[in-house]
């Protein structure tokens, strides 16, 4: 079995998701960001994103995905998402939940939120993430969980540059590659 993860995110200008009530303002719903999106999860194998994570768009529901989850042992089906299980990284391994889907190989996709792309910091290949300048959300939900000044100047917040390599080899896997839209 071999995997390739990318993360994708928009975010605010200071980092975050959500506002402090886990709301996601309309302004982070860009359609350009909304169409690159739609595209890459069209050529991914598994998706795997947090129960207040969805991408709600025409192939949703034919797309295979795991929704980690701390309600079960294992893995379970999740009702209203198609081709989905409910899964507690915990008790059994990505690769064997993503087996059970019928993937035994190719590029996962990760959605969010902030303890999601959490469980993924050292596996990550690339990570897209757009940021809205202008929109603020203090003490909003992060994107990651380091997401302060410091860290955030390490992965180019606030700059425009592609393929910015990451300077944090510690926390995130060393290679990764961040794609800041």
């Amino acid at each position: 079995m071999s995997f390739r993860f990318e993360g994708f995110a928009i975010v605010s200008e200071d980092g975050m998701l959500a506002d402090a009530y886990g709301v996601r303002p309309s302004a982070l719903v860009v359609e350009a960001d909304q169409q690159f999106l739609s595209d890459s999860l069209d050529r991914v194998d598994l998706i795997v994103h947090g129960r207040n994570s969805y991408e709600n768009q025409a192939h949703s529901l034919q797309r295979r995905r795991l929704i980690p989850t701390r309600q079960i042992k294992t893995v379970a089906p999740a009702e209203n998402f198609g081709y989905a299980l409910s899964w507690n990284p915990a008790g059994l391994p990505l690769e064997k939940a993503a087996e059970t889907l019928g993937v035994r190989n190719g590029t996962v996709a990760i959605l969010g939120g902030t303890e999601i792309y959490g469980l993924f910091l050292r596996r990550y290949d690339l990570f897209h993430l757009s940021r809205q300048s202008g929109l603020r959300l203090l003490a909003g939900c992060p994107c990651l969980e380091w997401t302060n000044t410091k860290a955030a100047t390490a992965v180019g917040w606030g700059s425009r540059s592609h393929n910015y390599r990451l300077a944090i080899g510690k926390t995130i896997r060393e290679g990764t590659v961040f794609s800041i839209i």
